[in-house]
């Protein structure tokens, strides 16, 4: 066996060897040389998208292993189709690896806009004031809830587990029945029947209160084969600073009629809230845990909503 050894690596990213004009690189390393033949200088570049460590480890395998005293030159790889099958191969590996690791960078943390769409009640004693024959009753599908936040989520020990942090502000209107409108003295809250105190009817009388909320959930999602969620689940607590709040009154025939005031409501709010989603459909209800009125200025409603998420 002479000294010198020679490793051929013949390398046809397109096919099979033509007679035409070849680009050559031959690179002699401590005696020992590598030739790489491509069919032009294309051919060259797409060498950087293949893991050259791997063929030299499989060429120095096969030279210990089927060699002759007598051969001069190993050929590692023929000019196949199996050779452009390895190529595709060992580049679309790459890509792929490249893309799950920039899905997970994605899937850790996300923000994002939401808009909730929904209705609002509230309870007494665990029961609807119209129920019960209160004037504060309501109408429900006349007292719509909207809710815009921007929310932070993030992912947990690479689990489907998911922490939710966001800013958002809701418009909670509460659409009163028949001639019923609100109004505040000194003593408190009362609600009256405007027919009998201006002997005309209304089209609308609503309370609409604003906050200023932080919600704060714990999830769990699982995703599809295509990696979005196919179910989530969320639930959590928020607490909220009042904003804004007023009283809107449409008299028959008449300009509306909206007065701003406190109407002793509650300057501070919290309470639970839960997400329900399969694919990109998202349910939710929430429920304050304290009152809407202050202490002895109203009557004792926890207000709750519920509706969808888009």
């Amino acid at each position: 066996m002479k000294k010198t050894r020679f490793i051929a690596l013949v390398l046809l990213l397109l096919g099979s060897v033509s007679a035409k004009a070849q680009d050559t690189v031959k690179v002699d390393v401590g005696g020992t040389k590598v030739i790489i033949i491509t069919k032009d200088k294309d051919g060259l570049k797409d060498l950087s998208k293949v893991d050259l460590n791997k063929i030299i480890a499989e060429a120095v395998k096969k030279a210990d292993s089927s060699r002759s005293g007598s051969e001069k030159t190993v050929i590692v790889y023929q000019p196949n189709e199996n050779f452009n099958d390895y190529y595709t191969s060992e580049y679309e590996n790459q890509r792929n690896r490249h893309r799950r690791y920039k899905r997970r960078r994605r899937s850790r943390v996300r923000n994002y806009l939401s808009l909730d769409l929904g209705f609002n009640n509230y309870l007494e004693n665990g029961r609807f004031p119209d129920e019960a024959g209160k004037e504060y009753g309501l109408d429900v599908f006349g007292s719509r809830y909207i809710s815009v936040g921007w929310y932070r989520r993030t992912s947990l020990f690479g689990s489907p587990l998911r922490l939710t942090m966001g800013v958002e502000v809701s418009w909670n209107n509460f659409m009163f029945t028949n001639d019923t409108y609100i109004t505040q003295d000194s003593a408190g809250v009362n609600f009256r029947d405007y027919l009998e105190d201006n002997n005309v009817t209304i089209d609308k009388s609503k309370l609409t209160t604003i906050y200023a909320n932080v919600p704060i959930l714990l999830g769990l999602r699982f995703q599809n084969p295509f990696g979005r969620t196919a179910f989530r689940f969320d639930i959590g607590g928020y607490f909220g600073y009042r904003l804004d709040s007023y009283a809107k009154i449409k008299p028959s025939g008449q300009n509306v009629q909206r007065p701003h005031r406190s109407y002793f409501l509650n300057n501070w709010r919290y309470g639970l809230v839960t997400y329900l989603g399969f694919d990109g459909f998202q349910l939710f209800a929430k429920y304050d845990l304290n009152p809407l009125f202050v202490e002895g200025k109203g009557p004792s409603l926890n207000a709750f909503s519920f509706g969808i998420r888009l």
